[in-house]
């Protein structure tokens, strides 16, 4: 009986520790946007250096959180899986407007560059099969909260 208990209580410090576990975008703004009353907690890669480094090199997202990238004019940039370490959904938005997803982008895809068909002026990274888990479809609006 005490083995299970320790064992328990080990899995449950472990857990703790995983989902409380720091950021590993100290310093990046951060901004919260519903999609379909789907809340995601977003970091914001503001300079061209986050931009360009994106979400390489870091642990895998969680469901509720993803990468904002903003544009300063409409356009399609590329976008690559250099050092990834997980799949990634794009969500490639225009006025608030999802108008293009390109799903279960895949670390061993680069030097692949992914590009939407239609211009935006923002794109939110997600961890892959968010998207298909919350429903998001092109024409959904996006909101931001306060």
């Amino acid at each position: 009986m005490k083995k299970i208990f320790i064992v328990l209580v080990s899995v449950a410090l472990l857990l703790f520790i995983f989902l409380t576990r720091p950021s590993d975008f100290p310093g990046y703004p951060r901004k919260s946007v519903s999609i379909n009353d789907n809340q995601i907690q977003l970091i914001v890669a503001d300079t061209e250096a986050r931009k360009a480094q994106g979400l390489s090199g870091s642990a895998p997202l969680r469901d509720s959180e993803g990468m904002l990238f903003l544009f300063d004019a409409p356009g399609k940039y590329g976008f690559w899986m250099k050092d990834m370490k997980f799949s990634i959904d794009l969500i490639y938005i225009k006025n608030n407007t999802v108008v293009d997803i390109i799903y279960d982008a895949r670390p061993d895809s680069y030097p692949t560059i992914f590009l939407p068909s239609k211009e935006f002026d923002s794109v939110i990274e997600v961890h892959e099969g968010v998207v298909k888990k919350k429903g998001i479809n092109i024409g959904d609006n996006l909101r931001y909260n306060q």
